[in-house]
């Protein structure tokens, strides 16, 4: 599919989708000892998408499933496509958010107030519920809103409804430690791609980031040990008469940049980005989308863009050290819920409402008057400066 100047291939999943994970780098040896087919050297990109209909009967199903995407190959005359590895039905439940573990066959997803991890083989294409427990106690409504792995896969951080972060050891799942990181619920949180102690989180009601660090203490008990402590080290708000919220929040990968996507209904969304590495950590902010494009709420980064998705499809992608867009198209028809980057970042993936697990190539779709106007008003003005005193001269 051509969209607007951009190439997006389309798979249909069937129902609507919420979760999207992309496996950094080729999967370890499977339950068999032999490195799947699916993720040799050069095959393609292992992805994620879960969503469903719930429980009402919408007649949609729920689930997950593991899709290999293979860009174009003009030696091979190949097309771009996804190819499906394994689906996974998980009953009456629909799954809202997905995250890999960095190192084996696992996956942590969100089912209602709980966390349950499956493990998956892609030889055998089956996935096995694994264990399940409860991340979020809110007394009203409540539910784990997101689950994510640390870059060394020792840890998973979870938080939901109630305020609170929790994390847990991998694989026993036992508690370490908890504690209210915001007064109203944690709508996403993000680690630190170059440290196993730091993460992020933002909540969904406000204008408040919080970037934490683990720090460990001695127990005060006789027994030896040490407290996991997750303690907070910055809060970063943006002006309150702005009245938009933080949906999402990212780390670049050497956690020296933060952003977030700033939004509230029927009005403009705002990328923001805070320089972690000044103190006081700087702030600066730049339109991503008008009222007309809907809220954004989905984000990714990478080495070379940050992605964003709105509420009627769109995706766009920035540059990350000026914030300004570089690629725009709409390969969704409704909601887009997550985006993410493969590991080449020569695409972005989005999954939406409407059930379809896209890939789009980047390209700069904007004009190089539109994306360098200011410079070339400055080149243009100096000439016309030079012109002049060459002419009286």
């Amino acid at each position: 599919l051509v969209m607007k100047g951009c190439k997006t291939v389309s798979h249909n999943v069937g129902f609507p989708l919420f979760g999207l994970a992309v496996l950094p780098s080729p999967p370890p040896p499977s339950s068999t000892g032999e490195t799947s087919s699916a993720g040799g050297s050069g095959s393609g990109v292992i992805v994620c998408a879960a969503g469903g209909g719930g429980e009402a009967k919408t007649g949609f199903g729920n689930g997950f499933g593991l899709y290999q995407f293979r860009p174009a190959d003009t030696a091979q005359a190949t097309a771009a496509a996804f190819h499906t590895l394994m689906a996974h039905d998980t009953g009456a439940h629909y799954i809202p958010h997905v995250s890999f573990h960095p190192k084996d066959h696992h996956l942590a997803c969100g089912r209602l107030d709980s966390c349950v991890t499956y493990s998956y083989d892609l030889e055998k294409k089956t996935a096995e519920e694994k264990s399940k427990i409860q991340t979020d106690f809110a007394s009203k409504d409540s539910a784990q809103k997101c689950a994510v792995f640390s870059p060394s896969g020792t840890t998973l951080l979870t938080g939901g409804a109630d305020g609170m972060i929790r994390l847990w050891a991998w694989p026993s799942l036992a508690a370490l430690a908890d504690t209210k990181a915001h007064s109203e619920e944690v709508f996403a949180a993000d680690w630190d791609p170059s440290s196993h102690t730091r993460f992020a989180t933002v909540n969904g009601a406000t204008a408040e980031c919080k970037v934490w660090d683990i720090q460990t203490k001695k127990t005060d008990s006789d027994k030896a040990g040490e407290d996991i402590v997750p303690t907070c080290t910055h809060t970063l708000t943006l002006p309150k008469e702005s009245e938009l919220r933080l949906r999402n929040v990212k780390f670049s990968s050497d956690g020296k940049l933060l952003f977030a996507v700033a939004a509230k209904r029927g009005s403009d969304s705002f990328l923001c980005k805070w320089d972690l590495s000044s103190s006081p950590p700087r702030v600066t902010s730049a339109k991503a989308h008008t009222r007309a494009d809907g809220a954004a709420q989905a984000l990714a980064v990478c080495d070379k863009y940050v992605a964003t998705g709105t509420a009627d499809g769109r995706i766009a992608v920035f540059q990350p050290h000026n914030l300004s867009w570089i690629m725009r198209c709409q390969p969704h028809a409704i909601l887009v819920t997550k985006v993410a980057f493969d590991p080449q970042m020569t695409h972005v993936f989005s999954v939406a409402g409407d059930g379809q697990l896209c890939a789009t190539e980047i390209v700069c779709t904007r004009g190089l008057v539109s994306q360098h106007g200011k410079m070339l008003a400055i080149i243009c003005g100096l000439l016309v400066l030079f012109l002049a005193w060459f002419i009286q001269w």
